[in-house]
């Protein structure tokens, strides 16, 4: 988020604390020193309970502010301390909110699988090369062209072709039944000249942009 250079403007964020077992949001008003590095999704360190605890700013500026109340009552609002670094983006903490209500989870968990594993000062410049490298699976090519579907390979196909068709349509995300499948396949996909990211150390180049995000079913959840 840009600084406006008002020091005098309030901005309000609310937080997801990365805290086990508590499933809430709270809101804190961002320091100006802060303002410049702080955005949607953004890593943050924020006083809970007499502790300061990491957490995600799911909103910015949100239109019924939950702090208010505590205002109302002469409990100013605290401020956030730090910012970490980058986090999701817009619609995987969309996504997040989705999924706890459709699986009656914590949306916590989900958010935390959205995230990088270290901090992320700032995303790198995009690596996107556009290639449509062969060969490609004419099957998957008909799939893709009416909207996508359910492709059925037997067991020892390789799937390494059905991958390249997709590819061809835009940024791509493979998940593969476990980590070492994933690490063989992105091997593959970059003598074939394509940009990768391994999941999960790979979090920052996904999130700036390559051709093939790749990873176990965690990376469901990776930025792409």
């Amino acid at each position: 988020m840009a600084d406006t250079g008002d020091s005098e403007a309030r901005v309000v964020v609310r937080v997801q604390p990365n805290v086990s077992g508590l499933d809430r949001q709270f809101d804190y008003l961002v320091p100006p020193n802060l303002r410049r590095r702080l955005a949607l999704g953004s890593m943050v360190r924020a006083p809970l309970h007499g502790r300061r605890v990491g957490g995600w700013v799911v909103e910015i500026d949100p239109d019924a502010a939950l702090g208010a109340g505590a205002e109302s009552l002469g409990v100013p609002l605290k401020e956030i301390t730090k910012v970490s670094g980058v986090g999701p983006p817009r619609d995987l903490i969309e996504l997040s909110a989705w999924a706890a209500v459709r699986w009656a989870g914590r949306s916590r968990n989900f958010l935390l699988a959205a995230s990088p594993h270290r901090n992320v000062e700032s995303l790198p410049d995009s690596q996107r090369t556009g290639r449509r490298p062969e060969p490609t699976s004419p099957a998957s090519a008909s799939l893709l062209a009416d909207g996508g579907g359910v492709l059925r390979l037997p067991p020892t196909s390789d799937p390494l072709p059905a991958v390249l068709t997709a590819v061809g349509t835009g940024p791509t995300l493979v998940v593969t039944p476990g980590v070492d499948q994933a690490m063989l396949m992105g091997a593959r996909l970059r003598r074939a000249g394509l940009s990768v990211a391994v999941m999960p150390d790979g979090w920052a180049a996904a999130a700036g942009g390559v051709d093939v995000v790749i990873g176990s079913r965690t990376a469901a959840w990776a930025p792409c």
